[in-house]
């Protein structure tokens, strides 16, 4: 996966190219060309964040944690909201 990214201000904007193996954002591409595959929302903590969405029934489609806790989690809403959401704590923040 090769990433580029800007900051501004208070919001990330990702370009992402998935590689040729299968991955949700190269499903996301073969099946509905460029667009947006998600959106992000940086929280105090991945894991009670992660929890939150579990509990209020969302599916995680795939998630990373770094040994300080900091990461990500994509929540699988893609087929009832259009758009992939996800969840972010950036190392050392």
């Amino acid at each position: 996966m090769r990433y580029r990214y800007c900051d501004i201000d208070n919001m990330q904007i990702q370009l992402c190219q998935p590689p040729a193996i299968d991955c949700p954002q190269r499903r996301f591409l073969d099946d509905k060309g460029e667009g947006v595959f998600h959106l992000g929302f940086t929280v105090p903590d991945c894991d009670a964040g992660e929890a939150a969405g579990v509990a209020q029934g969302l599916a995680v489609l795939m998630r990373g944690r770094r040994p300080d806790r900091s990461g990500f989690t994509y929540f699988d809403t893609a087929a009832s909201n259009g758009v992939v959401l996800e969840i972010r704590r950036a190392s050392g923040a």
